[in-house]
């Protein structure tokens, strides 16, 4: 590409060819935000004071696992599919157009 810039080389060449594993890692680290806190939490501060640092993904292991409310945990895990799968979708219908496989 003689005469282009760095940034037309940017979004012509090296973007195309970088797409597949940009789309993955953004997936995977929307996943990442939703379920990885749980570690973090349940070490440091085991909810926090007032449950001040508490998450889907804690509240639903509390209930479920602790308090033993399974039915109110089952449907804690349903939303919290239907948000993430719904998530998911829209970043596969929305991002996904601009992944270039080659060919």
């Amino acid at each position: 590409m003689d005469g282009a810039n760095a940034w037309t080389k940017f979004w012509k060449i090296t973007f195309p060819l970088l797409s597949p594993t940009t789309f993955f890692l953004f997936i995977m680290n929307t996943l990442y935000a939703f379920f990885e806190g749980f570690g973090l939490i349940h070490v440091t501060t085991n909810g926090g004071p007032g449950y001040a640092t508490d998450l889907m993904v804690y509240k639903l292991y509390r209930d479920g696992f602790i308090a033993m409310n399974t039915g109110f945990a089952s449907a804690q895990s349903v939303v919290l599919l239907l948000i993430v799968a719904s998530l998911t979708l829209l970043q596969f219908r929305y991002a996904g157009r601009r992944v270039f496989y080659g060919g």
